[in-house]
């Protein structure tokens, strides 16, 4: 089932990150989930990925963590993607001040997203 693979993939990212002692934050629609099933459990909707932010400079101890679950890095239009498995194409907004596609008009946080 769809939903267990991205259970899966949140439990060993995070568990991972824990590890090696990486700050992180759960952000986009699997924290929306997690708050609406505190509201609303019968209105929760998931997403297919999990979006987590983090700090620039904990970077490398991350792709370590990261590598030691199993997830593949990769940059693709400069934005830093965490990935299992592989992606096919470039995630929106994810950079610093940068966007993958030239459309955004607000800077966007660091962040990396697991899929």
């Amino acid at each position: 089932m769809a939903l267990d693979d991205v259970t899966d993939r949140l439990e060993r990212i995070a568990s991972a990150f824990e590890a090696a002692k990486v700050d992180f934050a759960l952000v986009g629609g699997q924290a929306v989930a997690l708050w609406v099933a505190t509201k609303d459990p019968a209105a929760v909707r998931t997403t297919k990925d999990v979006d987590l932010l983090l700090r620039r400079a904990d970077l490398p101890r991350a792709r370590a963590a990261a590598a030691s679950a199993g997830f593949d890095y990769f940059e693709v239009m400069r934005p830093a993607v965490l990935s299992h498995p592989p992606i096919q194409s470039a995630p929106p907004c994810v950079d610093s001040g940068r966007c993958a596609r030239g459309t955004c008009r607000q800077p966007r946080p660091a962040s990396m997203s697991v899929n």
